[in-house]
């Protein structure tokens, strides 16, 4: 549904049309041939610090889901609550520290506007509006539409009431724009608001 809705705003709204980027330089690409073995092997990391240094989403899923596992059958269990507490105390870290960026981010997109005014001109910013005004009207069909039409179908829950217990979450993502950084929002909003099990 999401690549039938974004094209089609797109279509409608046109974003860049009328706008020429003569500074900007075109980068040429390769699309690399896909094979069921690639796929796979490609699951499992060579370097664990090198996957969390590049945000590779999957990789980092597929080692948290082995360490995971691991910790779940650890024997020990004064170690495993060690482990436990350890992770508890870095997810706290971690929810302080992107709260932190996201108190400083509004002076970062200024200066990277600052910059783009600076070697595109004003003109520019009426495809920007354009271009934002695509990605939150697919965003919003794609909520109302399709996820709202789920919930309603599938859980029976109101969307409304879904929408404002789950507010932290997407107004985090919203301010962010990283799905990655709203995981731990995601986890303390559904263990406490919707009260999913650990």
């Amino acid at each position: 549904m999401a690549a039938c809705i974004g094209p089609g705003v797109a279509s409608i709204v046109k974003p860049g049309v009328g706008i020429h980027l003569e500074a900007a330089e075109a980068v040429e690409t390769t699309a690399a041939g896909f094979s069921v073995e690639s796929f796979f092997t490609s699951l499992f990391s060579s370097n664990l610090f090198m996957t969390f240094s590049e945000g590779n989403i999957l990789l980092t899923l597929v080692i948290s889901i082995m360490f995971g596992l691991a910790v779940l059958n650890m024997k020990n269990q004064e170690h495993k609550k060690i482990i436990l507490d350890w992770f508890d105390a870095c997810y706290s870290m971690l929810f302080t520290y992107i709260g932190g960026v996201i108190k400083l981010a509004p002076i970062g997109v200024m200066f990277l506007m600052a910059d783009c005014f600076g070697k595109y001109g004003f003109a520019i910013l009426g495809s920007m509006a354009k271009m934002i005004a695509s990605v939150y009207i697919s965003v919003f069909a794609q909520i109302l539409i399709v996820y709202c039409g789920a919930l309603l179908i599938f859980t029976r829950i109101l969307p409304h009431k879904f929408l404002k217990t789950s507010s932290p979450v997407w107004t985090f993502a919203a301010a962010t724009g990283s799905s990655a950084a709203t995981i731990p929002v995601s986890l303390k909003c559904a263990k406490e608001k919707f009260h999913v099990p650990d």
